[in-house]
């Protein structure tokens, strides 16, 4: 499996958009909770490999479910990518190192330890069933707390995808949102 179909399901992006599976995983258009430098209250160092496993819930759609087909995977699935974090002050970049030529994501770390980040992105799918085309407005966010002493992080996420039918301008079709389970595992070596 390549970095596009990862990111296709673990963002539930089209393959035609420039993609980095972010813890999401991808390029991040937004960053939410603390933002920060070096300066005020240390921060804890989060730099490090880790193992990424997120645990999605089907999705929730209203008023109505896409058709069957498309990029968006509606139903329960799972995802596990190497990720890296660097970090300067409080500002988080993760990149994927089986993927180096994709865009990072960004993020913060708070001095407790909570680390926060988030996306949007906006995609045309691939078909559906009878070939209807639909447009893909894409919000996710995550929050995770560090647990073990900072070998791990866990914590929850949500995606928001708001479906166009035909052009990216046309009325929602649905709005199918879901949550995610996420922990980074700190990997040796």
């Amino acid at each position: 499996m390549d970095l596009l179909e990862y990111a296709a399901s673990a963002r539930v992006i089209g393959r035609r958009s420039v993609l980095a599976f972010a813890l999401a995983l991808g390029p991040s258009a937004f960053v939410l909770g603390c933002g920060g430098d070096s300066t005020g209250p240390d921060v804890p160092n989060v730099a490090g490999r880790y193992q990424r496993s997120d645990v999605f819930a089907a999705t929730t759609c209203t008023p109505q479910r896409p058709p069957p087909g498309g990029t968006v995977i509606l139903d329960a699935f799972s995802l596990s990518a190497t990720v890296r974090i660097e970090q300067t002050g409080s500002r988080l970049t993760m990149t994927y190192p089986d993927f180096p030529g994709n865009a990072p994501d960004t993020g913060s770390v708070d001095r407790n330890g909570k680390v926060t980040f988030g996306f949007t992105v906006n995609f045309q799918e691939d078909p559906r069933e009878g070939n209807r085309l639909f447009f893909v407005d894409l919000t996710a966010s995550h929050e995770l707390q560090r647990v073990d002493s900072g070998a791990r992080f866990a914590g929850s996420g949500s995606y928001v995808n708001i479906f166009h039918e035909g052009s990216a301008t046309a009325p929602v079709f649905a709005t199918c949102s879901r949550t995610v389970t996420t922990t980074f595992a700190r990997r040796t070596g």
